[in-house]
């Protein structure tokens, strides 16, 4: 879960990421927040019918992506930086329409 998955030849995905490390040693909290907010405010929500995931490269050089190419570059992140981390897809059974967040009777979300 620590191996790095993509390759980053021009090293720009490493320089993204470095730009969040704010001192050495930082605060692991604070470092994977401002990560996940510098996600989604640098990055920007684009639904696609394709299947699959945009490396980790693409969301960056495109500026947008979907909640899977979101969720890829922040794991890769998280590894490239020593993190441990893997994805989880799921589907949220919600057949009274109770839980805030989901559409209609379930909904999926990486």
């Amino acid at each position: 879960m620590r191996e790095v998955q993509y390759a980053d030849p021009s090293d720009l995905f490493r320089q993204w990421i470095g730009a969040f490390v704010r001192t050495s040693p930082t605060d692991t909290l604070s470092l994977l927040k401002d990560l996940s907010g510098g996600v989604s405010n640098e990055i920007a929500y684009q639904s696609r019918d394709a299947e699959g995931t945009q490396s980790p490269l693409e969301p960056l050089r495109l500026r947008s992506g979907t909640c899977r190419d979101f969720a890829v570059l922040f794991a890769e992140a998280a590894r490239v930086l020593g993190f441990a981390a893997r994805m989880v897809s799921g589907y949220l059974f919600n057949p009274n329409h109770l839980l805030i967040g989901s559409n209609d009777r379930g909904s999926t979300h990486a």
